[in-house]
Parts: structure tokens; C-alpha cells; sequence
């Protein structure tokens, strides 16, 4: 059986087409769209589920430069975790941000995961 695989450029153009549709613009990267407050599960269920309007966004200070982005429902995995890692990265940070840093907790070996940016 041959498969005929994808040419980088189609890779490419399906990216580019699956990340203008899934994938809000921001313009300022200190002042989120409304829309990145919210995770993706809480704006795609109905408005009855539990996770409707699940807040992404906790915590924000210093006129956006300090960012702490978690979901409700890992934030409650996280403070029942059995042991946490975490740590931070400059390589590796979005323009926007001059480090990133991520939390992790560990619970019968599932992960949840918190992650901060610094301006």
C-alpha cells in the first residue's frame, strides 16, 4: 500500500487555513480579546455544562505584563497534585513576553498545568 504524503507548502496552507479559523488575533498583546479570557472547552460547550464561560485568563497585573493563564478545572487538579515541577523559559517565549514560566502538578499520573508570561 503507497500512501501519497502532503508537500510541505499544502502542510503549510492547511495550517494557515485551520489557525485563521481556530485562532483569535492579537493585536496587543498587554490588553487580551475578551474572547482569550475564556478557554476553548468554555466557549464551545452549551450554556447549561459546568465548564460553560471557563475563565483561562486568572490573574493579570502591571498594565498586562504579568499574565497567569489557567483553567478552572486544572487550577483544581493542581492543588490536589501529590508533587509539583515547574520552571521557566527565555528561548523560548513569545515576542510578547520575556520569560515563560509553567507549573505542573501530578496526580495519579495525569498532569495539569499552569502557565504565567512575564513582559
Amino acid at each position: 500500500m503507497v500512501a501519497e504524503l502532503l508537500t510541505y507548502n499544502e502542510v503549510c496552507t492547511q495550517l494557515g487555513r485551520h489557525q485563521s479559523v481556530r485562532c483569535t488575533p492579537v493585536p496587543d498583546p498587554l490588553c487580551l480579546p475578551d474572547k482569550l479570557n475564556t478557554t476553548l472547552r468554555g466557549r464551545e460547550v452549551e450554556e447549561g455544562n459546568p465548564a460553560h464561560g471557563e475563565r483561562f485568563l486568572i490573574y493579570s497585573c502591571q498594565g498586562g505584563r504579568l499574565q497567569v493563564f489557567c483553567a478552572d478545572t486544572e487550577l483544581a487538579v493542581l492543588y490536589q497534585t501529590e508533587y509539583v515541577i515547574y520552571g521557566g523559559t527565555f528561548e523560548t517565549a513569545p515576542d510578547s513576553a520575556y520569560q515563560v514560566y509553567m507549573v505542573h502538578g501530578f496526580r495519579d499520573s495525569e498532569s495539569a498545568a499552569g502557565l504565567g508570561t512575564t513582559a
